[in-house]
């Protein structure tokens, strides 16, 4: 039999690991998403910038700006959806995080944003993000309110994936599906901003150099396709004001 998922909560910022039952997000006062609604809101239909993925920061850690296409069309993409879910704690807002069981025979034990690929039954990339996000951690697809997408970052696995951000409101305790999670906790979002906290590292796999983005919270690696979109997710929030005015006139 497969062993439950652990769910994790944090005491605060650089508070201890407590394993457990997360409370429902308890209220913070004003509402802590209002500059966050603004920096992902736009004009409709304009993005908040272009595709990027694995290879871009290849391109970057040797010297270049090569930038792959953003996948449409292209044979042999798999389009993929992720939920990045922020929820409203007393610390401050929190990103939804899984690792992934060791059993997996793809990216088994590694920690990612709850989605998957774009099945043929969902409307669209944020119906399949509330579906995997369902059926990952129990989160109902009416807990998820959806306020933007960050651009499509590709993967050097061939998937073209879109970050669908949310705004949470969490269950009473989340539901890690055994066979997928093997752990469902939550990083602050001012960690995910601090300068230092995802960094780019080198390392050699399958044979060869590989770059990419990484960071560590609470014993929890976080890299690669998951730093790369939670470093999508502090461009758009690293906006100034200015350009927020402008995207709101335009």
């Amino acid at each position: 039999m497969a062993k439950e998922g652990r769910i994790i909560t944090t005491t605060g910022a650089t508070g201890r690991i407590q394993v457990g039952a997360p409370a429902a997000a308890d209220p913070v006062g004003a509402d802590p998403f209002v500059r966050i609604r603004r920096c992902l809101a736009g004009p409709p239909g304009r993005p908040l910038g272009g595709p990027w993925g694995d290879s871009a920061i290849e391109a970057s850690a040797a010297g270049g700006l090569g930038q792959r296409p953003d996948g449409d069309g292209v044979a042999g993409v798999i389009a993929a959806a992720v939920l990045v879910g922020l929820i409203a704690r007393p610390h401050g807002v929190a990103i939804l995080l899984t690792q992934r069981t060791a059993t997996l025979a793809d990216h088994a034990g590694e920690v990612c944003l709850p989605g998957g690929r774009i099945e043929a039954g969902d409307e669209d990339a944020v119906a399949a993000a509330r579906r995997e996000a369902w059926e990952e951690v129990g989160l109902a697809p009416d807990r998820a309110e959806i306020v933007g997408h960050l651009p499509p970052y590709l993967t050097g696995t061939g998937f073209r994936v879109v970050p669908v951000v949310a705004i949470l409101d969490p269950p009473a305790r989340w539901r890690p599906d055994p066979v997928e999670v093997a752990a469902v906790f939550e990083a602050p979002l001012d960690w995910v901003l601090a300068a230092d906290s995802l960094r780019l590292q080198r390392r050699h796999i399958a044979g060869r150099e590989r770059h990419f983005y990484s960071g560590t919270w609470q014993g929890f690696e976080i890299w690669g396709a998951t730093a790369g979109m939670l470093l999508s997710l502090k461009a758009a929030l690293d906006r100034p004001d200015e350009s927020l005015l402008a995207d709101s006139r335009a």
